[in-house]
């Protein structure tokens, strides 16, 4: 298998994919939910800062302790990378006993008893990273690493980010023993005046009603107002149909998200996206061929997808950015579709009496 991953310690090189606001955005108010807990988890959809705020709180741990970062990609689910992995970030490159044996499960947990050696009984304080710990999910790995977190301690503090995924490591079980701190795309969205206070140092003096609108079309998601802010303001207001207009920005969304989506799930959104971004779940299912509670819990884990109203009124709701992208880039072969959802949804609230 063709492993990708990368592992050093934070201070010796710069970790990877550190975004701007790292450097710039004062991120304190997101510093400060750390309460020591041994376990800190980032979860939250692509371009929410994840990575750049693990980086931040590894720099802001004490110089003392043996600061350790890992990046994680599809090859880390082979126990083998992993293990390897995580041995050179905290003991060092080791020889391997036998090339011919590696994958052998005896020396995993081998490998593993030799850095659970190092953690308990090394005398220096560790603070690691674990970056995009979601390529871990459903993989053999995962065992590794639920184990690792057993062992964390104020002595070995481990920050985790992940895409929305279920790790199943334990960490529900963690959660309930106060060992874990958990902070979501809704924390770590942008609030309005790191919005504005970003929008300053990309050169522009937005207007009441600019920043109110930029905040409103982009939910404080900081990729996506990092790539409107890179566009020239051309009107007052930040109208989502004019940031999608920039191509960096549509593109981001078409290769990190749209490109992804498998036939049922581009369906499902693009019904939503025509009738408005919004909707009862009981009116989608009019509008699929299929069950869509599949292929919008996908989208939801995507963070493209929000569920609204009550367990007894489920509703949907498109982000608004993504929305003016996919009717822009799935209009040529679906434009038909849209004029008849649109009816059909028409025809569904007159039925129930709805506006």
């Amino acid at each position: 298998m063709k492993e990708t991953s990368t592992a050093h310690a934070a201070g010796q090189q710069t970790a990877p994919g550190i975004g701007i606001l790292t450097k710039h955005i004062s991120r304190e108010r997101l510093l400060a939910l750390d309460k020591h807990e041994p376990i800190i988890v980032a979860e939250a959809p692509s371009g929410y800062g994840k990575t750049a705020l693990a980086h931040s709180w590894l720099l802001a741990s004490p110089k003392s302790a043996h600061r350790a970062w890992v990046s994680l990609s599809e090859g880390a689910g082979d126990p083998s990378v992993f293990l390897d992995l995580l041995t050179t970030s905290l003991m060092g490159k080791q020889p391997h006993p036998s090339e011919a044996g590696l994958g052998n499960e005896a020396n995993h947990v081998e490998a593993f008893a030799r850095l659970a050696d190092r953690l308990i009984d090394g005398p220096q304080a560790l603070c690691l990273v674990l970056d995009d710990a979601h390529h871990l999910a459903g993989s053999p790995s995962r065992l590794y690493l639920q184990r690792l977190l057993l062992g964390a301690s104020e002595h070995f503090r481990i920050f985790i980010t992940t895409q929305p995924a279920a790790l199943d490591v334990g960490l529900g079980q963690l959660t309930a023993q106060g060992k874990t701190c958990w902070i979501n795309a809704d924390t770590l969205a942008l609030d309005r005046s790191e919005v504005e206070s970003l929008a300053q140092l990309r050169g522009h003096a937005l207007q009441t009603k600019q920043l109110d609108s930029l905040f409103q079309a982009t939910q404080g998601w900081p990729a996506l107002i990092q790539l409107a802010l890179a566009s020239p303001l051309e009107s007052d207001t930040f109208l989502s149909h004019n940031v999608t207009a920039s191509g960096p920005l549509r593109e981001y969304i078409y290769e990190r998200f749209l490109m992804r989506l498998s036939h049922a799930e581009r369906d499902a959104l693009w019904a939503l996206a025509c009738i408005g971004g919004s909707a009862p779940l009981l009116l989608l299912r009019t509008l699929t061929s299929t069950e869509p509670e599949p292929a919008f819990s996908r989208l939801s884990s995507l963070g493209i997808v929000q569920e609204i109203g009550s367990p007894d009124a489920r509703a949907l709701r498109l982000h608004p950015l993504v929305r003016e992208a996919a009717l822009k880039l799935f209009a040529p072969k679906q434009e038909q579709s849209k004029t008849q959802h649109q009816l059909a949804a028409a025809h569904w609230y007159w039925q129930r009496g709805s506006g």
